[in-house]
């Protein structure tokens, strides 16, 4: 059996999104791929997950940490309106605003919230702006 701590994981290829990682190369049906930070997932949660077969009649926790969201308009604009506000505020203290930036990726669905009132005249483009 391989540990969580002897991190067996090879990297095959760095990109500029991250690392890609040979699951095969560790030779264990039985491995799970977790967010181990060392901060909400450590060593132990890995090892939970490895080890399943005997955690599994026992009551543990295990982190989950999303790989993704999907904000729509109605909750997401809020949201990007939340993270400009905070990057402004590190900005008049003088930090650095780049900080600010949601730990996993998020995606923005704007449906219904894009609205056209003016249409087929040569100002429409600057009437809607304008509205």
């Amino acid at each position: 059996m391989v540990s969580a701590a002897e991190n067996p994981f090879k990297v095959i290829l760095t990109g500029e999104f991250g690392k890609f990682y040979s699951l095969p190369a560790l030779n264990d049906p039985r491995i799970a791929i977790r967010n181990r930070d060392n901060f909400q997932v450590k060593k132990e949660d890995v090892e939970k997950i490895i080890d399943w077969e005997n955690t599994s009649p026992k009551l543990v926790e295990i982190p989950f940490k999303q790989s993704r969201v999907l904000l729509q308009d109605v909750t997401g604009v809020p949201a990007v309106v939340d993270l400009a506000c905070m990057r402004d505020a590190m900005n008049k203290l003088g930090s650095v605003s780049a900080k600010i930036n949601p730990l996993v990726p998020v995606d923005l669905v704007i449906d219904h919230s894009v609205q056209v009132d003016a249409v087929r005249s040569e100002n429409a483009v600057q009437a809607n702006m304008d509205l």
